[in-house]
């Protein structure tokens, strides 16, 4: 790991490793092609128009393919809005994807010569088998099929079948392995995510468990010793009317005292069923510490003091839910939740700068339970989504105060 820290995250240095190795590989079979398609210029070509068609062929599919791989590879690598997992609804993508299937049998036809070598012209299909990753496998399949065995077509036609079926089975080997390093690569994200779930989780249960056993024990306090620090200060004081002298004294400074400790435990009782003030802020920087591919801005109101658990996990649960959607939904790069107190309510406004929402909006089970946990604690939500302009979830919750 230490040898990938000048880029700054060692995980993305890779990935920058394996993308530069296989687009040096790809450049390296473009020249082959391209040293192909010059013989065929030299000696096979019957025109020069047609030998202007072939470079042309040939230059739309390097440079298509080139921009392909930028958005894909930016995409992976977290720098595109547009994120890698729906790249297959991306339209200029999948088009973009199908012309390349498309112009190789169409360059294969056009260079068709005996001065040109028939398998070489098969090589550029292993360059965009893992953008056929992408797609649906039974898409991805036909496609490099009809494209291999189209090539091969114009080539050696005794061994044909044989040459499209080994280069089939190349770009199927390949484009599984890409599934591999790609669903690896995200599955280990998702496991960071929910890493810091659990994290901000385990803040939370472990305040409301402090906060639990400070109300037991100030009970304790109350129900045990206060009881009989009263019952005892009661019998001093009637004892105080009942003596004289000497002895009336001592009772009186037997009842100073023993009103002193009531205060004294008065005042220990009200200390520990003060709620404890749960970390808000500190939980929610724990569960977006390790959001992938998108910008998360924290508005925190600095004197805010939540002191009631249910309210913290319903802001908790919430935050996470909304966190969960702008990535698998929304395409955005970035999001900004604000929590803020006003007027004895807590407010908290979340939006992003996805792509929204095409249709009208149809709660979830995520959208539901943060509807569901904000109106039992007595507040209300809304949500505000417009196609292209973003997502925004807002709700109000009471806060109950300091006491419990």
């Amino acid at each position: 790991m230490g040898r990938f820290q000048w880029i700054g995250d060692p995980d993305r240095a890779r990935d920058l490793v394996r993308l530069s190795f296989f687009y040096g590989a790809g450049t390296l079979i473009w020249w082959v092609v391209a040293y192909e398609i010059y013989w065929f210029g030299r000696f096979g070509a019957s025109s020069q128009q047609e030998i202007i068609w072939a470079w042309s062929l040939f230059g739309t599919f390097v440079g298509v393919l080139t921009l392909v791989g930028i958005v894909v590879g930016a995409s992976y690598l977290g720098y595109y809005r547009y994120p890698f997992k729906m790249m297959h609804r991306h339209k200029a993508v999948v088009a973009s994807i199908f012309l390349l299937y498309l112009l190789m049998p169409v360059l294969a036809a056009s260079v068709n010569s005996v001065d040109v070598d028939g398998s070489h012209m098969l090589m550029p299909l292993v360059t965009i088998a893992p953008l056929a990753s992408i797609l649906p496998i039974p898409l991805g399949l036909l496609l490099i099929t009809l494209s291999t065995f189209g090539v091969a077509a114009f080539y050696v036609p005794d061994l044909a079948p044989i040459t499209a079926g080994y280069a089939v089975l190349q770009q199927l080997v390949l484009l599984w392995m890409t599934r591999a390093v790609t669903n690896e690569k995200f599955a280990k994200e998702d496991l960071y995510r929910r890493n810091d779930e659990l994290g901000a989780t385990q803040a939370l249960l472990s305040q409301a468990s402090r906060q639990n056993e400070r109300l037991r024990i100030a009970r304790n306090i109350h129900d045990l010793v206060g009881h009989h620090v009263a019952a005892l200060t009661l019998n001093l004081e009637v004892l105080s009317h009942k003596t004289e002298g000497e002895i009336k004294q001592e009772v009186t400074e037997a009842l100073g005292i023993s009103r002193d400790l009531m205060d004294k435990v008065r005042a220990a009782v009200s200390e520990y069923r003060m709620d404890v003030a749960l970390p808000v802020s500190d939980i929610l920087a724990e569960l977006i510490n390790h959001a992938p591919r998108i910008d998360i801005d924290l508005d925190l109101d600095e004197n805010l003091v939540i002191r009631d658990a249910a309210t913290a996990e319903a802001v908790l649960r919430s935050a996470q839910e909304i966190v969960t959607n702008t990535l698998k939904h929304s395409e955005a790069t970035q999001l900004f939740m604000q929590l803020k107190e006003r007027e004895g309510w807590l407010q908290f406004r979340s939006m992003d700068d996805g792509q929204g929402a095409k249709k009208s909006l149809r709660y979830g089970n995520g959208l539901n339970g943060i509807k569901e946990r904000v109106e039992d604690l007595g507040g209300t939500m809304s949500v505000d989504q417009q196609y292209q302009q973003g997502f925004k979830v807002t709700f109000s919750i009471p806060l109950s105060g300091g006491v419990v």
